[in-house]
């Protein structure tokens, strides 16, 4: 083979070598900056919370808001805003955090059981029951809030004292 070839192919050889270790390294650089910032956000809230003990709750906001602008995927700190803005008698952004949180996460128990106590308040009782029955499906037996789930759904006269769906129990009597 000529040296011309040669030289060719082995250029080549190392522009794809080249090539391939710089897209690895973007991949890396990309996938631990994602982490660095879902941990910024992890710190963000852990000193919103640290506030919130506090009493500072206008610090707290600040830090739970820094925690969402990083990590949009973290439903946690938009339950906390939610429980802060309702502190403060802004409802309707409570609600809208709570929200945020469970469309981040539809499995996130804490933010069913505060939608279901703010539109008890609200009134609002069939989205109350529906939030309930979310938290109490979502619960563990034993744990405090799942019970006070069934206890919310037995007032709105949706369980029954052993905690079945009183429509279901209407249809197996059938």
């Amino acid at each position: 083979m000529s040296k011309k070839i040669l030289n060719f192919k082995y250029n080549n050889l190392t522009l794809v070598f080249l090539g391939c270790i710089f897209f690895i390294s973007i991949f890396n650089i990309e996938n631990s900056y994602a982490i660095n910032l879902s941990d910024q956000a992890e710190t963000y809230r852990n000193k919103g919370y640290a506030a919130q003990e506090k009493g500072s709750i206008d610090e707290a906001i600040s830090w739970y808001q820094k925690a969402v602008n990083l990590d949009t995927n973290y439903a946690a700190p938009h339950n906390d805003l939610g429980i802060l803005y309702e502190a403060k008698g802004w409802i309707e952004r409570a609600e809208s955090e709570y929200q945020k949180a469970i469309s981040i996460d539809p499995d996130y128990a804490r933010a069913h059981t505060n939608l279901g106590l703010l539109y008890e308040r609200k009134g609002e009782l069939e989205k109350a029951a529906y939030h309930w029955m979310r938290r109490y499906k979502l619960g563990l037996p034993g744990d405090p809030w799942t019970e006070e789930a069934r206890r919310r759904l037995e007032k709105l006269g949706l369980v029954d004292k052993s905690g079945q769906k009183i429509s279901d129990r209407i249809s197996n009597d059938t």
